[in-house]
This record gives C-alpha cells, sequence and structure tokens, in this order.
C-alpha cells in the first residue's frame, strides 16, 4: 500500500490544503495528514480544535487519517511506515524554504522522499496566515476556506474572531464550562468573539450573543440584544438585554441587566432567567 504523510500546522486548514489533498489521494492509497503541535508557532487555534476541523473538512475522504503529532517529522513518518511526505508550493519563496527542510529531513532519514503539489491557479494564493489576518478583521473567508469549516467555525462561537488574531485557545473551553453551568441557557451559533481588551470611546451594539475574553475599559459601552459573556474584568458601561449575563469581575462598572441597574457583582456571577449563581 502506498502511503503519504502530509503535513501542516493548519490554523486552519484552507481551500489551497484541500486541493493538495484531493489530489495527493489519487497518487496514494492512503494519506494521513498530519497537524503538527509546534510549540513555537502561536496558533490561533489550539491542537484539538485544528485537528476536528481537518477531519471535518475530509470526512468524505475514504483513503485520508488525521493525526497529531509533536515530534521530528521523520520519527512521525516512520511510526507511520511512510517514507514519502507531501508539501505544497504556491511561489518559488516556498520552494527555497521546502528545499532545505527536504535536505534537513534526509539527513535524518536518506530513504525519506518529498513530493512537491502546486494548488490550482485558483487556490494559489491562499495560504492560513491570509486566511487568520482577515478572520481577525472580521473579514469574509468563506472563499478560502472549505465550507465545511465554517459551518464548524459557526456552530462552535468562533466565526468573528476581532482585531487581534491570537484566537481563543482554551478561553472557549471556560465558555463551554460556564454555559454547561446553566442548562437552561446555549450560547448562539452566530456568537461574536472579542478576543482584545475593550478601549476606552468604544461603543458595540450588537443583536448577537457578544462574549469579551479580554478586558472592558472604563469609558467603553456595550449594549447587547442577546446574552452577554464578560470572561475578564469590566470596567465600563454594560447593557444586556439577552436571557442571561455572565461576568467575571465587576471592577466599578455599570451593569444594566433587562432595564435594571444590578450594581456591584462578585467574581463569575450568573444572571438570567431563574438563574442567579455563584460560583466560588
Amino acid at each position: 500500500m502506498k502511503k503519504a504523510i502530509y503535513p501542516g500546522t493548519f490554523d486552519p486548514i484552507t481551500n489551497g490544503h484541500l486541493d493538495i489533498i484531493k489530489r495527493a489521494c489519487k497518487m496514494f492509497d492512503k494519506i494521513v495528514v498530519a497537524v503538527a503541535n509546534n510549540k513555537a508557532k502561536k496558533s490561533m487555534f489550539d491542537l484539538e480544535t485544528r485537528v476536528k476541523m481537518v477531519k471535518k473538512a475530509t470526512e468524505t475522504m475514504k483513503n485520508i487519517e488525521v493525526k497529531e503529532f509533536n515530534s521530528l517529522l521523520v520519527e512521525f513518518a516512520k511510526k507511520e511506515n511512510s517514507k514519502i511526505i507531501i508539501r505544497g508550493l504556491r511561489a518559488v519563496s516556498d520552494f527555497e524554504y521546502e528545499l532545505q527542510m527536504s535536505y534537513a529531513n534526509q539527513t535524518l532519514d536518506n530513504e525519506i522522499d518529498t513530493i512537491y503539489l502546486m494548488p490550482t491557479l485558483n487556490n494559489a494564493f491562499i495560504s492560513s496566515s491570509i486566511v487568520r489576518n482577515i478572520l481577525s478583521y472580521n473579514g469574509d473567508i468563506s472563499h478560502l476556506i472549505p465550507k465545511e469549516i465554517e459551518n464548524y467555525l459557526k456552530d462552535n462561537g468562533l466565526k468573528y474572531l476581532v482585531k487581534n488574531g491570537k484566537g481563543c485557545n482554551g478561553e472557549l473551553k471556560i465558555v463551554e464550562k460556564i454555559v454547561e453551568e446553566i442548562k437552561e441557557v446555549k450560547v448562539q451559533k452566530n456568537s461574536i468573539i472579542y478576543d482584545r481588551i475593550i478601549r476606552s470611546g468604544e461603543e458595540i451594539k450588537s443583536s448577537e450573543d457578544l462574549i469579551f475574553l479580554k478586558r472592558i475599559n472604563s469609558g467603553a459601552k456595550i449594549v447587547g440584544s442577546g446574552n452577554i459573556l464578560i470572561l475578564d474584568e469590566n470596567e465600563g458601561f454594560v447593557v444586556c438585554r439577552g436571557n442571561f449575563l455572565v461576568v467575571r469581575k465587576n471592577k466599578k462598572g455599570t451593569i444594566i441587566f433587562k432595564e435594571e441597574n444590578i450594581g456591584e457583582v462578585e467574581e463569575i456571577t450568573f444572571f438570567g432567567e431563574n438563574v442567579q449563581k455563584v460560583i466560588k
């Protein structure tokens, strides 16, 4: 059985990646898409999320297997009993880097070969960094990523990561934990996640659910018709007209919940319909 390894960080997987995977499938009996746990890179999405997205994008392909790895690529290839590595090339600059990596891999295992595939012209400009950059500014990435991934991002409240680009990483697990604590409430699919400090003078109005991962400064104003989660300190003016509100720390901020001033709140306080709970 001819087996090849297609490694990458896939942060996130793009139409360019999928292009290479589909064409490699025609050449080999099995392709192992190897998602790297590269600690030197600050990924927007954590390893678990990246693996899930790759699996989602390739779930209809029968000869694909998705695995994570945190070792040297040649060691992973040896473990998988494969001597062939697939890499994508978009430009001459890619080739210079890939050539160096290929030579480095061969010094570690002289039986390793690398096959380079160019994406189709429509996908030649796409890279994960371009997708992350557009995503961090709340831009449209639907034409750059597999449809299955866009749906996955929506379903996990990750469609919008605003003006930071570092992503949620473990913070999303905090959101999930909080939502689990309140069984009556579910965060909507189109939640907008702000992974940056909301500065003085900013005004945010939305009908969607809002999730703030970083501090809301004094002088900022948040008005939401949906549910609001504030997972850091709040010093601003917050109006929540949704069914529930989560505040981690309120430091002299003003909070109006369903037209009523609720005053100071304790650390991690839930307010909702028939719910008022403090977690120590």
